[in-house]
C-alpha cells in the first residue's frame, strides 16, 4: 500500500495515511511519500492514527510530508498499544498544535518500538510531551537516530 502526495483529513476521530484505526492484524511494507495527514482533534499518524489491540506494523516507510493533530501526532501512529518494527522515517514534520508529539509514536502503551530509524525529522509540540521516538512510553523501545532529529517544545 502506498500514499504519494495525498491528503488525509479527519474532523472527528483519528487520521492515518493508511488507516484511521486498527484493532487487529498486520500492516506491512506500506509507504507514505510527501503526504499530509491531519486530525483536527486527536491521534494522527503517517501509517495509522490509532493502534488499539493486537496489531503489528512492520517495514513501513515515511518520506517527507507532514503529520499534524491537535493532540497526539506521531510519525507512524498517534496512539499505539501494538508493535512497531523496522519502520523508517526520513524528513518531514510531525506536529501537535496542543500537546504530545512523537517521531514514531506519541503514546506507546504496552506495545513496543523496535529497530526503527529516524533521519532529519522535526518533531514539534506546543505543550507537554515531545519525543524523537515516543512522546509518552510504557512499552519497550530500541531504535536508531541518524543525522539529526529536531525536537521543539514551543
Amino acid at each position: 500500500c502506498t500514499m504519494n502526495e495525498g491528503i488525509v483529513t479527519a474532523t472527528t476521530g483519528s487520521a492515518g495515511g493508511i488507516a484511521g484505526y486498527a484493532w487487529s492484524g498486520t500492516i506491512t511494507g506500506c509507504k507514505m511519500t510527501d503526504g499530509t495527514v491531519k486530525a483536527t482533534v486527536d491521534y494522527a499518524g503517517g501509517i495509522a492514527g490509532a493502534i488499539i489491540g493486537s496489531v503489528t506494523i512492520s517495514a513501513c516507510e515515511i518520506t517527507g510530508g507532514s503529520v499534524t493533530a491537535v493532540s497526539d501526532s506521531g510519525g507512524i501512529t498517534g496512539f499505539n498499544s501494538g508493535d512497531i518494527t523496522g519502520c523508517t522515517i526520513t524528513g518531514g514534520t510531525i506536529t501537535a498544535t496542543n500537546k504530545n508529539a512523537g517521531g514514531i509514536s506519541v503514546r506507546l502503551l504496552y506495545g513496543s518500538i523496535t529497530d526503527c530509524t529516524l533521519t532529519c525529522v522535526m518533531v514539534v509540540s506546543t505543550n507537554y510531551a515531545s519525543g524523537a521516538i515516543a512522546g509518552q512510553k510504557k512499552g519497550a523501545i530500541t531504535y536508531k537516530l541518524l543525522n539529526s532529529v529536531s525536537l521543539s517544545h514551543v
